[in-house]
């Protein structure tokens, strides 16, 4: 009799150590697929996120031009000197609209120290140009009145 309880301890061990090892192997597999999905993330959208300088800029271009938009690398257009704004954005349903898109990472520097560079930035940009139309109350007088976000 303690010869058959012997066995059945020996093949549970052995059962265990399977078990353990089968175990192992799909958590090993897991943690690669995770490892993965990482890096397919850092190459993504994440980027949108974690990137700084000229990836930060070509994550922002493609993620726009995936939404629709025709955009346009600026610092390929204005040479190594004179370069301002990083990207100029046509949005399909407002023709002739244009956005100036200036992209700042992270980076090691504190908040304060990138706005005050965007605002220096903006102040060295020619002003928009600003739309004058017709509206109701401006054909009572035959003026035009400026519209726009500075109206």
């Amino acid at each position: 009799m303690g010869t058959r309880k012997r066995d059945a301890v020996v093949e549970l061990e052995n059962e265990h150590e399977r078990l353990l090892s089968d175990l192992d192997r799909r958590l090993i597999a897991g943690r690669g697929d995770v490892e993965l999905a990482d890096t397919d993330a850092a190459d993504g959208a994440a980027r949108l996120l974690t990137a700084d300088g000229d990836d930060l800029a070509l994550a922002v271009q493609m993620a726009l031009e995936v939404l629709g938009f025709v955009v346009v690398d600026m610092d390929q257009v204005h040479p190594e000197g004179d370069r301002r704004e990083d990207l100029r954005v046509q949005g399909p349903d407002r023709p002739g609209g244009e956005a100036i898109v200036e992209m700042k990472g992270s980076g090691n520097r504190s908040p304060r120290t990138k706005l005050t560079e965007l605002n220096r930035l903006l102040t060295e940009m020619p002003a928009p140009r600003r739309a004058m139309t017709r509206t109701p109350t401006s054909d009572l007088t035959g003026r035009a009145t400026p519209t726009g976000p500075d109206a």
